[in-house]
């Protein structure tokens, strides 16, 4: 009987109260003498259904009807009226007063009943409609906190490609997690080097010591309220974990694994995009001081050519006076003049190879070296990436396990 409905009787009349509970056998009834004892009974423990009669003294059952319909917690308890009134204009009041239903005295069991059981089943039904009304709020609100949450997370590998930097890249892991509501700390690694950021802080020696406890330790690593997440280059330690809300810790949990395999994958990247950087950068140096070389030796080759030039006129000279008190014929005179002028071409010629060689190389240092420039133009801005300084504020380091 305690799990029946509860109905309460209204009725100031005795016989017409255990008429009616009678009639609702199987039901827990409740026999009340009027109005305010309803009110006062329904806020102690709220019924199922109210068969209320009209005329009664104290307060009758329109002001009772339409009192339970100013209270919320009572406000679509169904009422039917149960009244010898049975005039079209009574019907017409007791409706405007709240009810769900009207009876005529004298009462009918069959007809109780079956109005009693479509008055439960709508109340029912209305019940079933906003619990999966509520549900579907419920739903609707999960769905879209989900969908910002995976926002924040598709931001972040959006933006990570735009990080040429460590510190950039860890100040949009930083931006992702305290969207997420989370407090973290962070290291990574390349090679021999380990840099540390938080939320609160950088490079605090207490951390330091927290992440060579967990660093190799497995991929997620849980206790109490803190969570690390662990990659080759990358480790991640969450303080907060919203262990109150266990759907919550659940997403968490796959977001901030998710957020760390990215930036692992990253600092890989950004590990070999400095490190071609800085062989860029080298090789121009190179090519500047080759170009440089070359300009010497360009300068050594006139020269050169220039003194050849000096060396040979002045031994045509010193040979035309030798022809003098050596008594050559014309012929040979001209013999001897034609031996060193085609000795002084062959030595034009050679140098003028060189001089071709030279510009040749030249040529294909400046080629490369515009090459290289137009790869470092075509890299974007990142002049606040390349500020690999933190101003974060300073931290009291992180908490041990």
């Amino acid at each position: 009987m305690t799990d029946s409905p509860l109905i309460h009787c209204v009725d100031d009349d005795e016989i017409n109260r255990l008429t009616l509970m009678d009639m609702l056998e199987g039901f827990r009834c409740l026999p009340l003498e009027n109005g305010r004892q309803c009110l006062e009974a329904a806020q102690r423990e709220a019924p199922a259904l109210i068969l209320l009669d009209v005329m009664m003294p104290e307060m009758d059952g329109l002001e009772t009807c339409r009192q339970l319909r100013l209270m919320p917690e009572l406000s679509d308890v169904p009422v039917i009226f149960a009244s010898a009134r049975s005039t079209l204009d009574d019907r017409m009041e007791g409706y405007s007063a709240g009810a769900d239903d009207y009876l005529t005295k004298p009462l009918a069991a069959a007809e109780v009943l079956a109005k009693v059981n479509a008055a439960l089943n709508r109340r029912r039904q209305v019940e079933e409609v906003r619990h999966s009304a509520h549900s579907a709020e419920t739903t609707v609100s999960q769905m879209v906190t989900m969908m910002g949450e995976m926002g924040t997370v598709v931001s972040f590998f959006q933006g990570s490609f735009a990080c040429h930097s460590y510190a950039s890249l860890a100040r949009r892991i930083i931006q992702a997690h305290e969207q997420l509501g989370l407090e973290i700390a962070m290291e990574m690694r390349v090679d021999d080097e380990q840099m540390h950021f938080s939320t609160t802080g950088v490079d605090i020696p207490l951390e330091r010591s927290v992440f060579e406890f967990v660093r190799n330790r497995g991929r997620l690593i849980e206790r109490a309220q803190r969570a690390a997440v662990n990659y080759p280059h990358f480790s991640l330690i969450v303080r907060n974990m919203p262990l109150h809300d266990e759907a919550l810790s659940g997403r968490i949990r796959d977001y901030i694994a998710q957020i760390a395999q990215g930036a692992d994958a990253k600092i890989r990247s950004l590990r070999s995009e400095l490190l071609l950087r800085r062989q860029q950068q080298d090789l121009l140096e190179l090519l500047g001081q080759l170009q440089e070389a070359v300009g010497q030796i360009d300068q050594a080759y006139q020269e050169q050519k220039t003194l050849s030039e000096d060396i040979f006129d002045d031994l045509l000279e010193d040979l035309e006076e030798s022809f003098l008190s050596l008594g050559l014929t014309d012929q040979q005179e001209a013999s001897q003049r034609h031996i060193v002028e085609a000795a002084q071409r062959q030595t034009g010629a050679i140098f003028q190879q060189g001089l071709a060689l030279e510009e040749n190389f030249s040529s294909i240092v400046k080629r490369i070296r515009q090459a290289l420039e137009q790869v470092e133009q075509a890299r974007p801005d990142t002049e606040e990436d390349e500020d690999d300084s933190w101003d974060a504020n300073d931290s009291d380091g992180i908490e041990l396990f």
